[in-house]
């Protein structure tokens, strides 16, 4: 495996883990405090159906990500 992949895999636990101890699930909402690549996102959308995240990425930012259509987005300020 490679240092990339490592790193992936890392980042990817690391997300559920955050998602995990927040008790996420589907049809509940979510603040994404995010880093700016979509990497929570994209990890919601894999796991979780009907919900909404709000993050201050914009639509743009993720739109070359496959993100499920079941996850509502939604721009948020903070």
């Amino acid at each position: 495996m490679s240092f990339i992949d490592e790193l992936a895999s890392a980042t990817e636990n690391l997300t559920r883990r955050v998602c995990d101890a927040n008790k996420a699930a589907d049809a509940e909402s979510t603040l994404d405090f995010d880093c700016e690549y979509g990497g929570t996102i994209a990890s919601c959308s894999d796991r979780f159906s009907n919900m909404l995240i709000y993050s201050k990425l914009e639509r743009t930012d993720i739109a070359a990500q496959e993100i499920s259509s079941v996850i509502k987005f939604s721009q948020a300020e903070y």
